[in-house]
């Protein structure tokens, strides 16, 4: 038998798996890894009720026919066939214009998603383009035009993240908390984003199915070589486990991420414990060990204390280790190293790499989420990369009965569709493994674990959240004397966000 029919006959096997723990997803989605409420709706290998289990089933939320959980939005609504105007920015892309509805597969559902939507509420979506980045205004040129003069053009924006926050600060977007409709506490949204973004009582900006092929694409994560893992016996570090029940286990902590990656691999120089594509990817490291700059409680938005803690300074010392550079065992190399298969673990601040090693085909791998700072840690955590969106709404929105029951209604519909095809047909990397239901759960853990903090997305008035950044990849910066430099910044930043929201 020739190469070319193993090949076919291996992926037919792997879209058998595939299509067996697809339909085995769909039916755990009540709850996750760990038995709690689940919030990212595709958990493999969950504890969810079968359908043996009558009095979960009956106890437990109402279901579809696909055992995805139900939103409690009317069945059908006629809003008469009323515009609902969502204006974007092109590189995030996370409605589809008509005439691009055919140019991929996931493009294709995510049209498909919005006529769901129009047909069960009879309103008519459009989606406007407008080029957007980093300290570009176009986008919010356009809101702006309309928000100045109160004509309600918009009724939805997905914007660049710090073109969020400018917008936010600049008074065009709405609180969302005050949305009909809308019901963060449901699957299709994350389980940090009301813990993380939000600003006093308020919340201005969201993430989430909604837009999860944009949200997907660009978490920061942790990447493992699986047969390096083999190869180089990294089990027998931590009891003869795989990655797989390291994570699960919750103990893929900073000090077992040292442990795999610092003098494991040998002596050939070519070989690594750990690479990464650039910087971008140490700001994950604030989040991962449980910090955040910017601190939400009781109503009241305060800088972490966290920040000037034993704890902060212990953390930032752990993961210099890792990402300084002093080991010849770790390298910033633009991703080459890993997918030429001479890295253990690899870094990167978009999972739009998985890609380039799907595409590849060089490297059998699993993402990883981010490391806790110890097993102690309850959850793991993560945050988006600076080319991820997020959703407002307009302050001059027409309606907002419609505009709540269309961002619920379009991040349920998603829910339902968009997020599978994303990881079945683009992210095949979930699949790459012999352990195709426990890489899954990778993916399932690592979405569930991003979190929004509002420092990052005002980072343009003055939270300065490259900071830590900065501190992390220089062995000899004191995060003591980082913190102290720009502790009152910080404070004025918030200041200026509690003035400029009134």
């Amino acid at each position: 038998m020739n190469k070319n029919a193993m090949k076919l006959i291996s992926m037919l096997l792997v879209l058998l798996m595939l299509f067996t723990c697809l339909a085995a997803c769909k039916k755990n989605e009540a709850t996750d890894t760990d038995g709690t409420e689940s919030q990212t709706g595709d958990v493999a290998d969950g504890t969810a009720a079968q359908s043996g289990d009558t009095e979960s089933l009956e106890n437990g939320p109402e279901t579809d026919d696909q055992g995805y959980i139900k939103d409690t939005l009317p069945e059908s609504y006629d809003w008469e066939g009323a515009d609902f105007d969502i204006l974007q920015w092109k590189l995030g892309h996370d409605f589809v214009v008509g005439a691009e509805a055919s140019a991929s597969s996931i493009n294709r559902v995510k049209f498909q998603s919005q006529k769901a939507v129009e047909e069960r509420f009879k309103v008519k979506i459009k989606v406007h383009e407008e080029d957007d980045g980093w300290r570009n205004d176009t986008l919010i040129s356009a809101l702006e035009a309309s928000v100045s003069v109160g004509s309600g053009t918009y009724d939805m924006v997905s914007h660049y993240t710090d073109s969020a926050g400018r917008a936010i600060t600049n008074k065009l977007c709405m609180n969302l908390n005050a949305l009909p409709y809308v019901d963060f506490e449901k699957p299709w949204w994350p389980q940090h984003l009301l813990e993380s973004a939000t600003i006093g009582e308020k919340m201005y900006y969201c993430g989430g199915d909604i837009n999860g092929e944009n949200l997907i694409r660009y978490m920061c994560t942790t990447y493992v070589n699986l047969d390096m893992y083999e190869e180089y016996h990294i089990e027998e570090l931590v009891d003869g486990r795989t990655i797989y029940e390291v994570v699960e286990d919750g103990d893929w902590t900073i000090e077992t991420f040292q442990t795999m990656a610092l003098g494991t691999t040998g002596s050939d120089e070519s070989i690594y414990g750990l690479t990464w594509r650039d910087g971008e990817y140490w700001d994950a490291f604030l989040y991962s060990g449980g910090f955040s700059l910017v601190k939400s409680e009781n109503g009241v938005l305060t800088m972490n204390d966290d920040l000037q803690s034993d704890r902060m300074v212990t953390w930032v010392a752990e993961c210099q280790k890792l990402l300084t550079q002093t080991h010849p065992d770790t390298k910033q190399d633009y991703g080459v190293a890993f997918k030429e298969g001479r890295s253990l673990f690899g870094g990167d601040e978009h999972l739009t790499y998985a890609e380039e090693l799907v595409s590849d085909g060089t490297v059998n791998f699993s993402v990883l989420p981010m490391p806790k700072y110890d097993s102690d840690q309850e959850h793991y955590y993560t945050c988006e990369g600076y080319f991820s969106s997020l959703i407002t709404v307009p302050s001059d929105v027409k309606d907002t009965d419609m505009a709540g029951m269309l961002v619920e209604g379009l991040a349920s519909q998603n829910h339902r569709v968009v997020k599978d095809v994303v990881y079945y047909d683009i992210f095949q990397a979930r699949y790459s493994a012999a352990e195709d239901a426990k890489g899954a759960k990778m993916f399932d853990i690592l979405y569930a674990s991003v979190v929004f903090d509002v420092g990052r997305v005002f980072n343009h008035n003055g939270f300065n959240s490259f900071i830590f950044r900065h501190v992390v990849g220089d062995s000899t910066a004191s995060w003591t004397t980082a913190y102290q430099e720009n502790i009152d910044q910080w404070i004025n930043g918030i200041n200026d966000l509690y003035v400029a929201l009134g």
